[in-house]
């Protein structure tokens, strides 16, 4: 019968797999609790009173008003970035060329 020796982690092995395991717990909450928290944030009427705020303030940019309201909560650390709107697909060549030709056609 062979034998197997087990080789001893390293602190810095340790450390990496708690930083991993405590990542994979704060998704397994984030997972747990979203749906009350989709629930509990319906019931306040967030969504409502942020366009009431967009309203008063025409000129401030919804990022503006978001990282207001977090530093109204207490939030520390937060990270808001507004993304460029994705461009829609471009039509494929066999669409253009039928679309062409019957341009030309009329």
């Amino acid at each position: 019968m062979a034998t197997i020796t087990r080789k001893k982690k390293t602190p810095a092995e340790i450390k990496a797999a708690l930083a991993a395991a405590k990542k994979k717990v704060a998704e397994l909450e984030q997972k747990a609790y979203k749906s009350e928290l989709d629930e509990l944030i319906n019931s306040m009427h967030f969504a409502a009173e942020f366009k009431k705020i967009k309203e008063a303030l025409k000129e401030v940019s919804d990022v503006a008003i978001l990282s207001g309201i977090a530093n109204a909560c207490g939030l520390k650390r937060l990270e808001i970035t507004q993304l460029p709107p994705k461009p829609r697909a471009k039509k494929n060549g066999l669409s253009e060329s039928i679309t062409k030709k019957a341009k030309l056609k009329i």
